[in-house]
């Protein structure tokens, strides 16, 4: 009886249903789908030719990418040159009134009238592209956030596994600090230059002169150092890991074709597959990576030069026919706007040097 009891129970669970849950695919794009997702409208349109997963044609939709930019730059100018045609103006009616005026003392009102003319006319274009280059430089910085931990896992996935992890430090690192540098320390300056350079245009102190300059070339040590640390950061680990992986590599193929009997030469052949695929994946990610970094980029870029190019004609033009102050004041605004656009240029830099690096990284 217990018998027949047992096998009753044995076939009454044989008979139980059972539900199985299908494993989940691997990710073996390493989460490159996810870089055009975070593109915004725009840039998503100019790129709309590549996909991070897969390569395309590079040196075609980098073309592209530049002769829209370049077809559309009219539309830059022409507002910069509109802006700078009223500035020139206003000093050359305070030029005007100022030369009607016998002494010194009875030309100072006109001279303060252009420096508040000059500074009120600017303040709203200047304000529109210090936003603009502030903005380009957090896009830039979130989507290299983005960008690097997928090159980087691409990269430790075909043999990379030490120059990885370097790299993207690296990477990371300058870029946060960039971002946080344009944020606290430069573009505060640079508004304290232009304020310095409108009350030296006003009251023509030689100390505040030299306030300015002192800012100016404190802006430009800042933006020169950090590069200069950067470049000297990746250079050196590609010097010392690119042989660790290589080692690291070959020995680790070595040791799985030895420590496997049978079937590890074959085993240690598909690695190399898996490593062949894992290179194409960032190939094809680090390329549109590249691309996109510079449609974000090209259009704010174009706007900063189209504004600096104007405010340097403006400089030149009244270099005789505005006073002296007067033609002061446009030059260092136009210094004012190169700051900026060394600003964003920088981070532009950063981003593309850092997927560079990956590309090149182990055999590439």
């Amino acid at each position: 009886m217990r018998r027949i009891l047992l096998a009753a129970l044995a076939l009454l669970l044989l008979a139980m249903p059972v539900h199985a849950q299908e494993a989940a695919e691997p990710d073996v794009t390493f989460g490159a789908e996810k870089l055009e997702h975070a593109l915004d409208e725009e840039t998503r349109e100019a790129l709309s030719g590549t996909s991070p997963t897969s390569a395309g044609d590079f040196g075609k939709e980098l073309w592209h990418i530049v002769s829209s930019a370049i077809s559309g730059a009219g539309l830059a100018l022409r507002p910069a040159l509109v802006s700078a045609g009223k500035v020139l103006a206003a000093a050359m009616l305070c030029a005007f009134a100022s030369s009607a005026q016998e002494t010194d003392a009875m030309k100072l009102p006109a001279q303060l009238a252009g420096a508040f003319a000059i500074t009120a006319l600017c303040t709203r274009d200047v304000s529109s592209m210090i936003g603009l280059a502030r903005e380009t430089v957090t896009k830039l910085s979130d989507f290299t956030a983005l960008l690097l931990p997928v090159l980087s896992s691409s990269l430790a996935a075909s043999g990379g596994s030490v120059s990885a992890g370097t790299l993207l430090a690296g990477g990371s690192f300058a870029m946060s600090l960039l971002t946080k540098l344009a944020s606290g320390v430069l573009i505060p300056l640079v508004y304290v230059y232009i304020l310095l350079s409108a009350a030296e245009c006003a009251t023509d102190g030689g100390g505040l002169g030299k306030i300015r300059a002192l800012g100016g070339r404190a802006i430009s040590l800042l933006i020169k150092g950090l590069c200069a640390v950067f470049t000297a950061y990746l250079s050196l680990s590609r010097v010392l890991t690119g042989s660790a992986d290589a080692f690291a590599l070959k020995a680790a193929q070595a040791a799985f074709s030895g420590m496997v009997p049978v079937v590890g030469s074959m085993l240690s052949d598909a690695s190399e597959s898996l490593l062949a695929s894992a290179g194409l994946i960032r190939s094809a990610a680090g390329a549109f990576g590249i691309l996109a970094v510079i449609s974000m980029a090209i259009v704010p870029f174009l706007r900063l030069g189209a504004y600096y190019l104007a405010l340097k004609l403006a400089g030149a033009i009244g270099e005789g026919a505005v006073m002296k102050p007067h033609a002061a004041l446009l030059s260092n605004l136009a210094s004012a706007m190169g700051y900026m656009m060394a600003i964003a240029a920088s981070a532009l830099w950063m981003s593309l040097v850092s997927a560079a690096c990956f590309l090149k990284a182990v055999n590439g």
